[in-house]
């Protein structure tokens, strides 16, 4: 788990299954993908999240497998 900061991000096509996908952009340069299907995508555009620090999940294959804003 790593702690990042949003930039900005890209919507995607939605999955197979029609739920949301995206092409996170962090402050640091770098960007990765939601996990395929991942409920909390659906939050993922709250001020919550893009506004304030991240703590951010990976896969192995480098997805987004989780992200929650870091708590004061």
């Amino acid at each position: 788990m790593t702690t990042r900061h949003i930039d900005y991000l890209d919507r995607l096509v939605n999955t197979v299954n029609g739920n949301p996908r995206f092409r996170v952009h962090f402050t640091d340069g770098s960007s990765a993908l939601t996990q395929s299907d991942a409920a909390w995508t659906y939050g993922l555009t709250n001020r919550e999240n893009t506004e304030n620090d991240v703590e951010v999940t990976f896969t192995k294959s480098g997805r987004i497998s989780d992200l929650r804003p870091v708590k004061s």
